[in-house]
């Protein structure tokens, strides 16, 4: 028996079947997922389980994925966590560039 712990991730997705789909890939690769719909319980789940990554939407109800990574960066115990920041399918791939006509 591996007496490893396995790496942890959690999700911070309101959308539960787009959180299903996401563990699922996390757990495919031995990382052990879990999932908090909002950004206050993602925010203690973090705070529990210490993660090896963090996964949060942008979109989320009430305070929202800005606000958590906000709280995670200013930590000290999870200044240094990787977090990945999905960009939702409605957003540009780069920032907008405004032109002016002369």
């Amino acid at each position: 028996m591996n007496s490893a712990a396995k790496p942890k991730a959690v999700v911070v997705e309101d959308d539960v079947t787009v959180a299903g789909m996401v563990c699922y890939f996390l757990e495919l690769q031995g990382i052990t997922c879990f999932h908090a719909p909002t950004a206050e319980s993602g925010w203690r789940m973090i705070a529990v389980e210490s993660p090896a990554v963090a996964v949060i939407d942008q979109r989320l109800p009430g305070k929202d994925g800005s606000w958590l990574l906000e709280r995670i960066r200013e930590d000290d115990r999870f200044s240094e966590l990787p977090v990945v920041l999905p960009r939702s399918s409605g957003a540009p791939a780069s920032p907008s560039r405004s032109r002016t006509t002369s």
